[in-house]
């Protein structure tokens, strides 16, 4: 659009100003969200892709917001070449395990917000703790014998039990019975 100023005072006079261009931008920016898809589990670092795009002022930054309802982790995202992806890393350090929306946040040097890019991400920055119930360091056992213990973590994907005397490897998995876990070795050949 052309702009031009034109000024009257009471006494007739007129002053007008050279035309100045402008663009006038009312639409929301382009984003997607590239990486990471819905749901995915992430434990330390991990990486954060959009391809965020306006055609007519350009994108003035891209925000991801992660929260949980109490707990709320902000990253800038950086555009690094002339393409479209901008990338920002998140981490899992001090947050407690759960899920959280993972909300991108683009917005054009117009100033027009588009915040639709929304999923949601399972954060697990523990490891698993397990202890044995049965047996105690230094048993002598006979076979059949069931191994237990308690594992806890937000997020148990699978237990196994790994049984090693320095030549033969035996991995018994583990079945949850009411929040623990057991196997049973029936032969030095399970």
């Amino acid at each position: 659009y052309n702009v031009t100023i034109v000024a009257f005072d009471f006494a007739g006079n007129i002053n007008r100003t050279e035309n100045i261009t402008i663009t006038l931008d009312t639409l929301k920016p382009n984003s997607s969200l590239i990486f990471p898809t819905d749901e995915q589990n992430f434990s330390g670092e991990f990486a954060i892709n959009v391809s965020a795009n306006d055609s007519i002022v350009g994108i003035a930054n891209v925000t991801i917001n992660i929260t949980n309802g109490s707990s709320v982790l902000t990253f800038n995202a950086s555009n690094f070449s002339s393409a479209f992806v901008f990338n920002a890393t998140g981490r899992t350090t001090g947050i407690n395990p759960g899920f959280y929306n993972l909300t991108v946040i683009t917005r054009d040097f117009a100033d027009n917000v588009n915040g639709t890019a929304n999923i949601t991400v399972i954060l697990d920055p523990e490891a698993p703790r397990a202890t044995f119930l049965t047996p105690k360091d230094e048993w002598n056992i006979t076979l059949p014998f069931v191994f237990n213990a308690t594992v806890t973590d937000h997020f148990i994907a699978n237990v196994s039990f790994n049984i090693s005397n320095g030549t033969a490897d035996i991995t018994l998995n583990g079945t949850n019975i009411t929040g623990q876990f057991n196997a049973t070795l029936k032969s030095v050949t399970d």
